[in-house]
C-alpha cells in the first residue's frame, strides 16, 4: 500500500504462472523494510520515480529472498484452497520455480 500500487496491478496469471512486476516490488520492499531500512528507502524512491535500473539492481541482488517469500505466501494460500485449485497452483509453482 505504501508503494501506491492498485490491486488490479497485483496479479499473477493462473495459466502461465507469470507474476506481475509490482507484486515482486511489494515483496522485495517488505523484505528490505525488515532487514535494511536504508535500502528500503532507496527502493521506495526508485518505485515512486519509476527508476527501473535501480529497481532491477535490487531485484537481482535479493531475488532468492523475494522468491522464497512469494513461495511462502502461495503455500499459505494453498492451505486454504480445495484439492483441485491446489493442483492448479502447484502447477504454477512448478512453472515459476527459480525464474521470474
Amino acid at each position: 500500500q505504501e508503494l501506491g500500487y492498485d490491486f488490479k496491478d497485483l496479479l499473477f496469471q493462473t495459466e502461465s504462472g507469470e507474476i506481475a512486476p509490482k507484486v515482486w516490488d511489494i515483496f522485495l520492499y517488505d523484505i528490505l523494510q525488515q532487514n535494511d531500512q536504508a535500502a528500503s528507502e532507496q527502493f521506495y524512491v526508485a518505485c515512486k520515480t519509476n527508476d527501473e535500473g535501480t529497481k532491477q539492481g535490487y531485484h537481482d541482488q535479493y531475488f532468492q529472498y523475494t522468491l522464497d517469500a512469494l513461495k511462502q505466501h502461495v503455500y499459505g494460500i494453498l492451505q486454504d484452497v480445495d484439492g483441485s485449485r491446489r493442483r492448479r497452483i502447484c502447477t504454477i509453482l512448478v512453472r515459476i520455480r527459480g525464474c521470474r
